[in-house]
């Protein structure tokens, strides 16, 4: 039994590989700018160098855009029943 691609599971994948757009069905897919990872990675072994450093942690975010394909089915959460209904009084004004 064969699977089907969004029926029975969704599928994104991350880098923009430029044969994903020759496979069927069209692939989901985040691009992220290799410019801007090389020149980013390049910016941070230089700092390191210039410091006399051996080793660095940094957290670095970079741009990536989406790129829409066939491959991710819509998502429809199942209702949920209501778990607790409460009835409430409440009363103004002077007690009796």
């Amino acid at each position: 039994m064969l699977s089907q691609i969004p029926g029975d599971f969704s599928l994104v994948t991350v880098d923009d590989n430029r044969y994903m757009k020759f496979v069927a069905p069209n692939i989901t897919r985040i691009s992220q700018s290799i410019e801007g990872m090389a020149h980013t990675s390049c910016t941070l072994l230089n700092g390191m160098i210039q410091e006399g450093r051996s080793n660095s942690t940094s957290i670095i975010r970079l741009k990536s855009t989406l790129i829409q394909g066939d491959s991710v089915a819509a998502y429809h959460p199942e209702p949920k029943p209501d778990d607790i209904t409460v009835n409430t009084q409440i009363r103004l004004g002077a007690s009796d």
